[in-house]
């Protein structure tokens, strides 16, 4: 049954829609890769990330092709858009780790400051659409003397997935946490987000 975009009051009218349970608590991310548009993957709090094939789900089966178990809650898992082949999950404490395909190995893990706190949303990773590098949101405190914690000028860390390095980090200057981040498609233009501000990072080869 193809999708139709046209207005439809009647809820109940796609008879081809299921409904199955995948994970043993909420998910926070998923997305198909773009290479093999019958896997996608999951990303939850319960720990775990999952690979699955679209054509193997049914009302009956929901079991996944892979099932990668961390030690904390996830804040995403995602493919490389410039193969499919690599895959990152990053968790919500200090851990990036990255697995190769096609039988998604792990290949290492990168430690990163993206403590997850209620502040601010998950810090979710985004990858460079033209080669394999990703950004993601930094978050560290200094304690002071009292045992308080106060908030710092954070980064955007732009992450070499081969070295495991990072390779640039950005910065408006200004307490808080840069959250959300995200490429253009030209490459040259970073949009993030801090809280309710838009701040822009642009490349100087376009000055």
């Amino acid at each position: 049954m193809t999708p139709s975009c046209e207005s439809n009051n009647n809820t109940n009218s796609n008879k081809n829609g299921l409904s199955v349970s995948i994970h043993d608590s909420n998910v926070i991310h998923c997305e198909f890769n773009r290479f093999n548009t019958n896997l996608f993957i999951t990303a939850s709090i319960d720990c775990s990330a999952k690979l699955w094939d679209i054509r193997m789900i049914s009302n009956n089966h929901s079991k996944p092709i892979l099932t990668i178990k961390h030690s904390y809650p996830l804040n995403c898992a995602t493919f490389s858009l410039t193969n499919g082949s690599t895959l990152l999950t990053i968790n919500n404490f200090d851990e990036i780790c990255v697995y190769c395909g096609p039988d998604w190995q792990l290949e290492k893990c990168i430690k990163h400051s993206h403590e997850q706190t209620q502040r601010f949303s998950l810090l979710k990773a985004k990858w460079h659409p033209l080669c394999d590098t990703f950004i993601i949101g930094s978050f560290s405190s200094n304690p002071l003397v009292s045992g308080q914690y106060y908030e710092i000028p954070q980064t955007i860390d732009i992450i070499d997935v081969k070295s495991g390095r990072i390779i640039a980090s950005l910065s408006d200057g200004s307490p808080g946490v840069l959250s959300i981040s995200s490429f253009n498609c030209m490459t040259d233009t970073i949009a993030a987000i801090k809280g309710q501000n838009l701040i822009i990072f642009e490349s100087k080869a376009k000055d």
